[in-house]
């Protein structure tokens, strides 16, 4: 099967009136053979943003499909932690929803920035904490350079916002990495 992507102008795929183009759409819907065959194309833009400034990387993440992902991953120009124009990444809205799979796919990578924050300054950690994710925030915390403590711009820390939601399991698992890391006993 061959796929043709016409070009509004050099190097711009067509889009949709929401800037949609067909890599971020065949994400969006999981369909990994026509993920592959567009990712075949020459001069695909991989990193071409839709109006919001979600990617196809984003998209995928947001909706959880683990293997599209994985083939973007494997782009040596893939912009891991390009956000929407409001921030937030891939890594935080992959958190968000508990999809662990993708989030173990991001935290692979070297270059992930695991406490990069959308504008208000909710994080992915924070995210996962909020809505109750335990197996993600494990995944976490477990990363070396996790700042447990990173407050949004209201104050609100994953603490804050896990006790507040009732996440007890969550609280608990703040609370042990806390105390791990200011208390060396």
């Amino acid at each position: 099967m061959s796929f043709y992507i016409f070009c509004r102008s050099e190097g711009e795929a067509a889009t949709d009136k929401y800037g949609q183009t067909p890599l971020y759409r065949a994400c969006e819907k999981g369909q990994v053979d026509i993920v592959k065959n567009l990712l075949a194309q020459p001069g695909i833009k991989i990193n071409q943003a839709r109006e919001s400034g979600a990617t196809p990387l984003y998209i995928a993440c947001q909706k959880g499909h683990v293997d599209v992902v994985q083939l973007l991953l494997a782009r040596k120009e893939i912009q891991i932690n390009q956000a929407r124009k409001d921030g937030f990444t891939p890594l935080n809205i992959a958190c968000q929803n508990g999809h662990v799979k993708v989030v173990n796919a991001l935290l692979a990578r070297q270059e992930i920035q695991i406490n990069q924050a959308q504008e208000n300054g909710q994080s992915p950690l924070y995210s996962a904490c909020g809505y109750g994710h335990a197996d993600v925030v494990r995944l976490l915390l477990d990363m070396p350079d996790i700042d447990v403590n990173r407050a949004m711009k209201n104050g609100m820390t994953p603490l804050s916002i896990a006790t507040d939601r009732g996440h007890t399991e969550i609280v608990a698992l703040l609370k042990a990495k806390i105390k791990k890391k200011f208390y060396f006993f």
